[in-house]
């Protein structure tokens, strides 16, 4: 029985790259990054999912000492290039745990939050009222038990309780 010869990475639509000029920390970066990533059968254009660290909201891995954020991290390793100055990494699927580079784009932060109304997702985090705020910050239960109850993340349930 032959064995599939096939590159494994050729699913993934990454643009050719001059082998002579990767190095090691490259392959470190790929395989560091892609092992945590849930991807689905479409990955191009399916969510391909972060499964590593989250906060609020976002992934966010730890390379070479820094936090960054995977999505970002994504489009750089992506693209080989670095984010230009000043611009943000929008999701065109409006998911911000995904990390395929076939969903990100550069832009303004007015762009993506122009993007974010046009997705009706600006009242996220809004839908609570000041009586749910005061419950929340006096309430004995774990952020958990809040957030299934009042129907958001842990991650609101937190910056209410801190503010």
């Amino acid at each position: 029985m032959e064995q599939d010869k096939t590159n494994w990475l050729d699913q993934f639509d990454i643009p050719e790259l001059e082998l002579e000029k990767i190095d090691d920390s490259f392959i470190a970066q790929g395989f560091y990054f892609y092992s945590r990533i849930r991807f689905p059968k479409d990955t191009h254009k399916g969510c391909w999912i972060w499964t590593g660290t989250r906060n609020s909201g976002y992934g966010q891995l730890f390379w070479q000492g820094q936090r960054q954020m995977a999505h970002r991290f994504s489009w750089e390793l992506y693209h080989q290039e670095t984010i230009p100055q000043g611009l943000v990494i929008r999701h065109s699927c409006h998911n911000p745990l995904c990390v395929n580079p076939h969903h990100l784009t550069p832009g303004t932060q007015s762009e993506n939050m122009q993007d974010m109304r046009s997705a009706g997702r600006e009242n996220i985090g809004r839908k609570l009222t000041a009586q749910d705020r005061m419950q929340i910050k006096i309430s004995p239960l774990r952020l958990t038990e809040l957030a299934h109850k009042y129907n958001v993340s842990k991650t609101t349930i937190h910056r209410i309780r801190n503010t």
